[in-house]
Parts: C-alpha cells; sequence; structure tokens
C-alpha cells in the first residue's frame, strides 16, 4: 500500500492499493498538488487535493521524472534512452527525445519550459516545441546520475557517477563550477525552495552546498556538545 500525503494542511493522508509493489519513482509538482510515480509499463498521476487518479500514460520504466513550474508538462527520462514530454495543456503536442544510448537518469526543465536538460551517458539539452537537440555536453566519461534545476531557472546541476557535481549556465549552457566531496556517485540532487543550498546525495552520504558560492557550510563546533551515556 502506498501512502500518498494530501497536498491540504490538516486534512487526513490519502492511500491507495496498487496492484504492484513496485513503484520505482516518485515526483511532487511544484505547487504540490500533483504526484507523479512510475510503474514497469506507465505512470500514473494523482491530484492530490481531489484525491484521486486523473491520468495514466504509458512509458516503460521511466528512471527519473520533472514538472515544469506551471506543471502543464512533465518530462520523463526512459531506461532504454528516450527522453519523454507530456503536454497537459495541449498546447503542443506530446514529444520523445532520442539521442541517449543509455538509462537517462535525471531531467528537468528551463524555467520557462521550453528546454529540457536529461543526464545518462551524457548530458543533452532539447527544445521542447521543436524536439530538436540544442547541445551534446560531455565534460567528463563517468556518466551522470541526477540532475537539478534552480528555483531561477539559471542553473541546472548534473551529479556524476564518480562522485563529482558539475553546475552549468542554462543561458550559455556552459559549466561553471565543479564540486568534488563524494567518492561514490550522485544519485539524487535538489534545490531548496529559496535557491540558497543544494543538496547533493550518494550511497555514503549527503551533502549541502552553498548555492551562492558553491561551498560547503561551515560544520557547527562540536567541542562543547555533551557527550553521549550508556552502553551505545
Amino acid at each position: 500500500m502506498d501512502q500518498l500525503p494530501s497536498a491540504k494542511l490538516g486534512a487526513r493522508n490519502q492511500c491507495s492499493t496498487l496492484e504492484t509493489n513496485y513503484v520505482h519513482r516518485l515526483a511532487f509538482s511544484p505547487d504540490g498538488q500533483y504526484l507523479v510515480l512510475t510503474l514497469a509499463r506507465e505512470l500514473r498521476l494523482w491530484d492530490c487535493l481531489a484525491e484521486k487518479e486523473t491520468r495514466r500514460l504509458a512509458s516503460p520504466f521511466a528512471r527519473s521524472l520533472a514538472f515544469t513550474r506551471d506543471c502543464q508538462r512533465l518530462v520523463a527520462g526512459i531506461f532504454d534512452g528516450p527522453v519523454k514530454v507530456w503536454d497537459f495543456s495541449g498546447a503542443t503536442r506530446d514529444r520523445e527525445f532520442k539521442g541517449h544510448d543509455w538509462p537517462v537518469e535525471g531531467v528537468g526543465f528551463s524555467l520557462d519550459g521550453r528546454s529540457v536538460v536529461a543526464c545518462g551517458p551524457d548530458i543533452r539539452v532539447w527544445d521542447a516545441d521543436a524536439g530538436e537537440q540544442l547541445e551534446l555536453l560531455k565534460p567528463s566519461t563517468s556518466g551522470f546520475e541526477s540532475c537539478a534545476v534552480s528555483p531561477d531557472g539559471r542553473t541546472f546541476a548534473v551529479g556524476h557517477a564518480d562522485g563529482a557535481i558539475s553546475l552549468w549556465s542554462f543561458g550559455s549552457l556552459q559549466q561553471v563550477a565543479l564540486l568534488r566531496g563524494h567518492e561514490n556517485s550522485v544519485r539524487q540532487l535538489a534545490f531548496t525552495a529559496d535557491g540558497e543550498r543544494l543538496i547533493s546525495a550518494s550511497q555514503e552520504q549527503f551533502r549541502v552546498w552553498r548555492a551562492a558560492s558553491f561551498t560547503e557550510p561551515s560544520k557547527p563546533d562540536q567541542s562543547n556538545w555533551p557527550k553521549p551515556t550508556g552502553p551505545f
């Protein structure tokens, strides 16, 4: 049974019993109203305010998910390489971009929703309207495991399989910083809502970085903290 939190403060939690016990990815829309989850052969979209499932989208084994800021588009990175974009407004037709030859582990939209960044064996940027590839980036040979776009849409972060994190300008598509600290692949990235922090997670640890300077905040002085007691 998968518990789906209600978007209404103070409301009871919503629960839905699925016919499978395998949910590979979950993602909330920026406004918290929608939740999308990936099953083996489809995506399911839930409206948490209306407390109901609203859509089912055919898609085999999506590895990564992201909404636009207005929640009108959804992008999914697929296991065997394609990137799919659904337009819920009906303004443009749904699109599928082919170019990656390996699982797409991270995706994200530009602030205006017109560009898509996708990470896998390389980093590709697509025009979501025209369906054309704008740029192919491969700053290292290690492959890429995650992606996150800053709240102001100016920067996207990419987690590398070798533990590094690269920061890119969405405007110029140039690398602006390279962060090192993780020893293993960076599997998840997220900016805080105010854009002040970047959070990264690998198998062994998570780290918090100052987004302005892309340095880690100083650790608190623990010299005067009380010492633990007891058998532990």
